[in-house]
């Protein structure tokens, strides 16, 4: 059976779409008629033209934990980028491919936000850190 590109997008920010479509799709990827009207919601403006970061950590090892694996480095720098964002408003996901991570990522965000109640009852409440298949069918 011969494969069948799907190049119409239904979830994400069509800012957020130009990255993968012209990196890995040759600019094949578009955004269906109704994200297309789709504005950009307000507590986002102050990251206009920065809707995809990649991030070189360049240190921490990967370690195996039972059947998964985590990186403490990488867990860190997570929490920080984290603090920076979290807002009352803003619904945040967390997505890493092993569950050792999340548990990692989640402790490192509680250690670092342990001494502020506001920003720990914050991350409780409006940031979801899991792996990829937990974010399967959800938008954040």
């Amino acid at each position: 059976m011969r494969p069948y590109f799907l190049n119409i997008q239904y979830r994400m920010a069509p800012a957020i779409r130009e990255f993968p479509s012209s990196r890995f799709y040759q600019g094949r990827l578009v955004d269906a008629p109704q994200l297309q009207q789709r504005e950009m919601p307000a507590f986002l403006e102050r990251f206009a033209g920065r809707n995809v970061a990649f991030v070189d950590v360049g240190f921490g090892r990967e370690e195996r934990k039972g059947e998964s694996y985590c990186n403490r480095g990488e867990a860190q720098v997570v929490s920080r980028l984290v603090q920076c964002l979290i807002t009352p408003e803003l619904s945040l996901g967390v997505i890493t491919p092993y569950q050792a991570q999340r548990a990692e990522v989640k402790r490192a965000c509680m250690r670092a936000l342990r001494r502020n109640e506001d920003e720990k009852k914050m991350l409780e409440e409006s940031v979801l850190i899991d792996t990829v298949d937990s974010f399967q069918g959800q938008e954040r």
